[in-house]
C-alpha cells in the first residue's frame, strides 16, 4: 500500500496549460528546470513538459520571443561546435554572448520583461493577474484578448 501510495505522489503534478500556472511556465522557459512540474522521474517530468509545451503551441503558436530564443541557441550551438572543431577557442564567449541573448530573449529582455507582461495585462484586463494562481492558458487567453480588441478599435479609427 505505502509503496503504491509514494509511486501515486511521484506523478507529475502539472499536465496541462490549463492546470500549470503562468509563473511556474515563465521560470521553466527561463531555467529549464522541470523539477517545477512537481514529483517524478526525469522521464516523467520530460514527458509531462512535452505534452504541456505541445497544447501551448497548437492553441497559441510560438512567440516572437521563443523564436527569437531558438535563433540565438542555434547560432551559439554552431559558435561551441566552430570554437572546437577548428580550435577557434575565443569563441567561446561570442557563443556565451549568444546564450546570453537568447535568455533575454525569453524573458523579455531588458525593460521588465515578464513581470511589465503581467502588469500590462493586468491594466488591459481591469483585473490583478496573479501569476501564480493564473494559468498558462488564461494568461495567454487574455492576452489573445487584448490583441483582438486592439486590432477592432485601430479597425474603428
Amino acid at each position: 500500500m505505502i509503496d503504491f501510495l509514494y509511486k501515486k505522489k511521484l506523478k507529475a503534478r502539472y499536465k496541462s496549460i490549463k492546470d500549470l500556472p503562468i509563473a511556474v511556465f515563465q521560470e521553466i522557459l527561463e531555467t529549464g528546470n522541470l523539477s517545477l512540474l512537481g514529483h517524478g522521474t526525469a522521464k516523467e517530468l520530460e514527458a509531462a513538459w512535452a505534452t504541456i509545451f505541445d497544447e501551448f503551441i497548437q492553441h497559441f503558436g510560438l512567440s516572437d520571443g521563443y523564436k527569437s530564443y531558438m535563433r540565438h541557441q542555434q547560432k551559439a550551438v554552431e559558435l561551441y561546435a566552430k570554437a572546437y572543431t577548428k580550435n577557434q577557442l575565443w569563441l567561446l564567449a561570442v557563443a556565451k554572448v549568444e546564450e546570453a541573448k537568447a535568455k533575454d530573449a525569453l524573458s523579455g529582455g531588458e525593460g521588465g520583461g515578464f513581470a511589465l507582461a503581467v502588469a500590462q495585462v493586468s491594466k488591459a484586463m481591469g483585473f490583478r493577474v496573479d501569476p501564480k494562481n493564473t494559468t498558462t492558458f488564461e494568461f495567454y487567453s487574455y492576452i489573445k484578448l487584448i490583441e483582438e480588441n486592439g486590432k477592432r478599435e485601430s479597425k474603428r479609427q
